[in-house]
């Protein structure tokens, strides 16, 4: 796939577009070639031929792919967390998170809890700025003061 990623880079120096199309749809293919060949394979020959093959593979393949399967989940809401995590979201998502783990909330209970703290926290927000002046504190250009990455 490398291979193809550089020509295609090439091809973008030189602006030939077919060879750009060409070689994105044979990246795209050669991704799949795998599902491509298999899956039709493993419809012509059955169940009990997919079964037969997946009792061949050794327990402890079967035991580390069960094992990674379980990482998964983990491993991609660790990703979510830390792309979203900042100082301003953190205390609402440990709250969360408290509240389901010890009182037994739902996940749609803390939701909708949750959907009212914020339209209260929007309403209150708003009846703060209108009674404040408005003062400039920070210099636009540096940014606003949230802490995203």
């Amino acid at each position: 796939m490398l291979l193809l990623v550089h020509r295609i880079d090439k091809n973008v120096e030189d602006g030939d577009t077919k060879a750009i199309t060409r070689n994105m749809l044979i990246a795209g293919y050669a991704q799949s070639w795998c599902g491509l060949l298999i899956i039709p394979l493993a419809f012509f020959f059955g169940a009990d031929a997919v079964a037969s093959l997946l009792n061949i593979i050794p327990d402890f393949v079967q035991t580390g792919m069960d094992v990674a399967a379980a990482f998964l989940p983990a491993l991609g809401f660790a990703m979510l967390a830390q792309m979203i995590m900042n100082k301003t979201v953190a205390p609402f998502f440990f709250a969360g998170f408290f509240l389901v783990a010890y009182f037994g909330i739902s996940t749609t209970g803390v939701a909708i809890f949750a959907a009212i703290i914020v339209v209260a926290m929007t309403v209150l927000g708003d009846k703060k700025k209108a009674e404040q002046p408005a003062v400039a504190t920070e210099d636009p250009a540096i940014g606003s003061g949230f802490d995203e990455f």
